[in-house]
């Protein structure tokens, strides 16, 4: 994900197929179906905070902090994670940058 001059398009693949494992991981088809939909209904946010970090790092350090606070299976650093990536989407919808 944290290639230079990669397409947007496979950017916004790879972030989505990102969730969709997640989704698959909680072993809960339920869970699983309702975070796809999600999902599918954000793919043109997710598009626009690619757009705007066309380097992807703010991305990329998001999912590997989710990452990482999944490993470490202490569900404060999981939920500070979450909050983490939710304020950086919602910086990346207005970013010019």
């Amino acid at each position: 994900m944290q290639q230079e001059n990669r397409p947007t398009g496979d950017l916004v693949a790879n972030d989505i197929e990102f969730h969709r494992i997640l989704a698959r991981a909680s072993y809960n088809t339920i869970s699983e179906r309702i975070y796809n939909f999600v999902i599918d209904v954000l793919e043109t946010s997710i598009r626009i905070s690619h757009e705007h970090n066309p380097k992807s790092d703010i991305a990329y350090n998001v999912h590997k902090n989710i990452l990482d606070a999944i490993e470490s299976k202490n569900i404060n650093t999981v939920r500070e994670a979450i909050d983490h990536s939710v304020d950086a989407w919602t910086y990346l919808q207005d970013s010019n940058d």
